[in-house]
């Protein structure tokens, strides 16, 4: 079963990463920001591709009120 997905911060580079689907995406310095982005990047279905993610999605649902399943 795969890891949920979680921001973390690169100290050398000053930016907020989050790696979904074996890539890591950029979500910038802020991190403000970057747990926005991160969670709109969580809200588009094209993430999902097993049935762990799902198992995650039910996670993230409880945990921030965002339903990332639905279009």
């Amino acid at each position: 079963m795969r890891k949920f997905p979680k921001p973390w911060f690169r100290p050398k580079r000053g930016l907020w990463y989050v790696t979904l689907n074996g890539r890591q995406v950029n979500l910038g310095p802020d991190k403000e920001a970057a747990f926005e982005q991160y969670k709109q990047l969580l809200a588009e279905p094209n993430n999902y591709n097993s049935a762990s993610d799902f198992i995650a999605a039910d996670r993230i649902k409880e945990l921030y009120g965002i339903d990332p399943t639905s279009s």
